[in-house]
């Protein structure tokens, strides 16, 4: 599957990259990373703006293969610059806006 950003329901990620999944200035209410269960121990998720020091949105670990959801509502409900998932090691991260 490709990283899907359109429709009415949450951006899905499931592809890491150094480069911008948008550049748009966007607002997040929440972020959930399901791994999957080809997941491992240390595992990591982990999503951060794009600006020149980009700030951690988002940075979970695995504790191994299983079915576990990584919900993480966001308590800053204000614009960020653009959007990076830089590691994304099984599974899908699920982007939800404001």
């Amino acid at each position: 599957m490709a990283n899907v950003l359109k429709g009415s329901g949450p951006w899905a990620i499931d592809t890491a990259s150094a480069t911008a999944v948008t550049t748009d200035a966007i607002v997040i209410d929440q972020i959930v990373w399901v791994p999957g269960t080809s997941a491992v121990a240390t595992d990591e998720c982990k999503v951060t703006d794009n600006s020149g020091t980009p700030i951690v949105l988002f940075d979970e670990f695995a504790s191994g293969a299983s079915e576990d959801v990584f919900p993480q509502k966001m308590n800053r409900k204000q614009p960020i610059n653009g959007l990076i998932v830089p590691t994304l090691a099984h599974g899908i991260v699920y982007i939800h806006l404001a």
